[in-house]
């Protein structure tokens, strides 16, 4: 059977998966693109600019320090969504850590091995086994702030509200 191509969606990355994280981002409002990355940035090959995300898979360390970082443009404030580029400005110790509960629930919507965004460098002091190892028992770090910020709930509280509880998430987007 011939396919027309013309139909085809072109996919943007020679990884499968940062084309599912970018139909994903997409999906949620945030514009995730290839592009050449030529500025600092704290994750080599991801670019925070201004609420989208540039990939630059030639330098790039592991798939999941994209999703990393486009969590943190999922939980920013909206009045600072549009305005960071490269680095964070004003980001608190609580958006970092609710990163890795937002990025546990991403890795499972997209199909993704936990290793691929928890990887050997992807925390200074090492973390990313132990991370690993409390989500899957349950224990999900930084996840109050989620719930604070309605985008997610405990089994408790999504019960009253009538929704699944946390991995699931209600918005991706914090407004």
């Amino acid at each position: 059977m011939l396919v027309n191509s013309a139909i085809l969606p072109r996919l943007m990355f020679r990884d499968p998966r940062l084309d599912r994280m970018a139909a994903f981002l997409g999906s949620i409002g945030i514009e995730m693109r290839a592009g050449t990355i030529d500025v600092p940035t704290l994750f080599p090959g991801s670019l925070i600019s201004r609420g989208s995300l540039v990939v630059d898979e030639s330098i790039l360390v592991a798939p999941g320090d994209a999703l990393h970082e486009a969590a943190h443009i999922a939980l920013s404030p909206p009045e600072r969504r549009s305005a960071d580029f490269a680095f964070l400005t004003a980001a608190s110790g609580g958006e970092e850590l609710t990163t890795i509960s937002w990025s546990w629930a991403a890795l499972l919507e997209l199909d993704i091995q936990p290793e691929d965004v928890f990887h050997g460098t992807a925390y200074k002091r090492g973390d990313s086994s132990m991370i690993i190892d409390c989500a899957r028992r349950g224990i999900y770090i930084g996840f109050p702030l989620l719930q604070a910020w309605e985008m997610a709930f405990d089994e408790r509280n999504a019960l009253i509200r009538g929704v699944k509880p946390f991995p699931h998430m209600v918005k991706w987007i914090r407004e």
